[in-house]
């Protein structure tokens, strides 16, 4: 792809420019054929003011004589006494506003970053490609990342699993979370267990005449019903008799005191899954 000028241009085939051919050099070999030829190519496009043209028929500007001077540079060759005419340096220099950037041409401004970063490149001595300059370390955020303790105050965090301590129970209870669960599901397997019919009976069970006799329920199963009362017998007589009303009257206060005694025991259920949750939620959560 080198011309036979021992340029290069932007493709092959085109007219060789100083700007691709000091970017090509940045790549060769100092010493190599190659490089030779490019040095000879930039020796004859130097203009006598010290720059290079991105053309041959156009002027020299500070791109160009910056790209060139770096491929000089990456030569081993000095820009400042390379070839006839003024240095390219000087030009260069020549070329910088008060405000610190540099013009494309004298009197001409475009693209001053772009200029100034080209130009910066070999006024520095450096050629491409360049090193990144050294950054300062900063602190680490976190200390602990690296093995270090954790801050003074700092709150333990929770073991693997995010599950907390099993000293954080609910306040006041002196019970472990897991006993209270294992309460709860007990009250729930006794109250599966204990309804239907007494122990040692087949009759289906009643409350005597008047309803529930009172007491506490153990916690986690229902209270055991009383074995109901003998019913006398009736005699099978024509004549009305006032018996089957006291019967009738026996059987709506054994079916209402069945009533409020499920009611009883689901309030007391009711109550005491509402508590478990509570705790839960309080060891679990914090709420």
């Amino acid at each position: 792809m080198q011309g036979k000028d021992g340029g290069w241009g932007n493709e092959p085939g085109d007219p060789s420019t100083p700007e691709i051919t000091g970017a090509g050099l940045q790549v060769l070999t100092p010493g190599s054929d190659a490089s030779d030829r490019a040095l000879g190519y930039l020796r004859e496009a130097k203009r006598p003011n010290g720059g290079f043209a991105p053309g041959n028929n156009l002027a020299a500007n500070a791109q160009a004589t910056a790209w060139a001077a770096q491929g000089l540079l990456a030569a081993g060759k000095d820009p400042a006494s390379f070839g006839a005419g003024k240095s390219s340096l000087a030009y260069l220099q020549e070329l910088q506003a008060g405000a610190g950037y540099f013009l494309q041409a004298p009197d001409q401004e475009a693209s001053p970053v772009w200029v100034t970063a080209d130009a910066l490149v070999p006024l520095s001595g450096s050629h491409l490609p360049i090193s990144a300059p050294p950054r300062e370390p900063k602190p680490s955020k976190n200390p602990s990342s690296h093995g270090g303790s954790e801050p003074q105050g700092a709150t333990a965090s929770p073991p693997a699993g995010g599950v907390p301590p099993s000293t954080a129970v609910p306040p006041g209870s002196g019970k472990s979370p897991l006993e209270y669960l294992e309460e709860f599901e007990a009250g729930e397997s006794g109250e599966a267990g204990g309804s239907g019919t007494p122990s040692g009976g087949g009759a289906e069970a009643t409350n005597p005449p008047g309803g529930s006799q009172g007491g506490d329920f153990p916690q986690g199963s229902p209270a055991p019903l009383p074995a109901p009362a003998p019913v006398p017998a009736t005699p099978l007589t024509g004549e009305a008799s006032g018996e089957p009303a006291s019967e009738s009257t026996e059987g709506q206060s054994s079916t209402a005191g069945a009533i409020v005694l499920g009611l009883l025991a689901g309030c007391v259920i009711f109550a005491l899954g509402l508590a478990v949750r509570k705790g839960w939620m309080r060891w679990r959560y914090g709420l």
